[in-house]
């Protein structure tokens, strides 16, 4: 077998043109791809700079992520390689044989990244619910998602590695001898898999969030943070149904585009839908306006700006108990933690208005809370009458 010619012949009629093929989808690849890399490094930046500058509360659900996207940015740059280098997007008869075994190495390579690249944005969501609630129920259902994602993983990225007897036969298409198992099942089922897991960590929140105790407009906001996760849900149906129809055929280098896109974009999809939890405590530290609240020192600034008349002096002071420390204010924003209604007993948790100047915050120890409250106390100075005789009084 020569590998230095096409090595799969080209329908009846076609002109082979090795030195100037046909090509195709490689604008639209190039462009989802970098634009949406880009993309998603910008809001994975945001969220590591909110919960390490801002909140310092950096935890595993941000880890995994992080993971996550390492993986999303390794499999896209595969894809865009084989681009660049002439390997996608063109018909495999104008494809030489060492061309052909690189590309369908490549996308087995891809193939196999994508499971734990999934398993670990489902892991960061799922390490995310289990702040939602300390619920018996509601945490069952987490570990039971985190056991089922961690399953099915394994068991579809160890044969799409030993797909072929022997092994080599799976990554070099000129060993004839062996055989090799069929990977369009394994393509269908992780599809489908990843399908319905993405519908269930929809859902699974639902009932958390309708107990929450907070205005009804951003338990709304919470609704449509996750309902726009279920965007990734429609890329996971749109990529099975045009997978089904590329595995079918032999021109798999050329049939790859339209499902390439849309991977594309479902890498970095879910990227950017696990970092928007984090935006809102983003923008409330840069840019309040844009989701209709102010800024803490405006809100601190609004609590003792009760004027009484033009020559009065507002003062706020600290109030020192006995045997406490003096505090001191920090410019650091507090976790955008959540918890559920009163029909839950938890043991840490936040209770209360967001905006009032006390709340029950969680505590690093397990079992404990701590009780925050702060006190101002507002005095003002009365000028002097200026007539003579009248002595001052204080005003209330």
């Amino acid at each position: 077998m020569d590998m230095d010619k096409p090595i799969f012949p080209a329908p009846q009629g076609y002109v082979v043109d090795l030195a100037n093929p046909q090509r195709s989808g490689l604008a639209a690849n190039f462009w989802f791809g970098v634009v949406g890399m880009a993309v998603s490094a910008a809001f994975m930046g945001i969220r590591i700079f909110t919960k390490t500058a801002l909140a310092r509360n950096f935890s595993a659900d941000d880890g995994v992520l992080i993971v996550s996207w390492a993986f999303s940015v390794a499999i896209q740059t595969v894809i865009l390689y084989q681009y660049g280098r002439g390997f996608l997007g063109i018909h495999i008869w104008e494809l030489t044989g060492h061309d052909v075994n690189t590309a369908l190495n490549l996308i087995s390579v891809a193939s196999i990244l994508y499971c734990p690249f999934l398993a670990c944005a489902k892991f960061s969501l799922l390490f995310f619910y289990l702040k939602l609630s300390h619920l018996r129920w509601f945490r069952l259902c987490v570990y039971a998602n985190m056991f089922l994602v961690v399953g099915y993983n394994i068991a579809l990225v160890f044969p799409l590695i030993f797909t072929c007897t022997p092994f080599m036969k799976t990554f070099d298409v000129t060993i004839t001898e062996g055989t090799c198992i069929n990977r369009t099942p394994l393509y269908m089922a992780t599809a489908v898999l990843n399908m319905l897991t993405d519908v269930a960590l929809l859902v699974l929140p639902i009932p958390m969030i309708v107990s929450l105790q907070m205005p009804k407009v951003q338990k709304a906001g919470l609704i449509c943070i996750f309902g726009v996760g279920s965007a990734t849900c429609v890329t996971s149906a749109v990529r099975l149904g045009l997978l089904f129809p590329m595995l079918k055929t032999i021109d798999q280098t050329w049939a790859i585009v339209t499902p390439g896109i849309w991977i594309l974009i479902e890498a970095n999809l879910v990227i950017i839908t696990g970092c928007l939890p984090t935006m809102r405590l983003f923008f409330r530290h840069v840019a309040p306006h844009l989701i209709g609240e102010s800024s803490i020192r405006s809100r601190s600034r609004k609590a003792g700006g009760t004027a009484y008349g033009n020559n009065s002096v507002h003062n706020q002071t600290e109030l020192n108990t006995i045997n406490t420390k003096r505090t001191r204010t920090y410019d650091r924003m507090e976790e955008d933690s959540i918890s559920v209604g009163s029909d839950e007993q938890v043991e840490a948790g936040w209770q209360g208005d967001a905006n009032s100047d006390r709340a029950i915050v969680s505590s690093p120890e397990m079992g404990k809370i701590r009780k925050t409250e702060t006190t101002i106390i507002k005095s003002e100075m009365i000028a002097r009458n200026q007539k003579e005789g009248e002595s001052w009084k204080p005003k209330f």
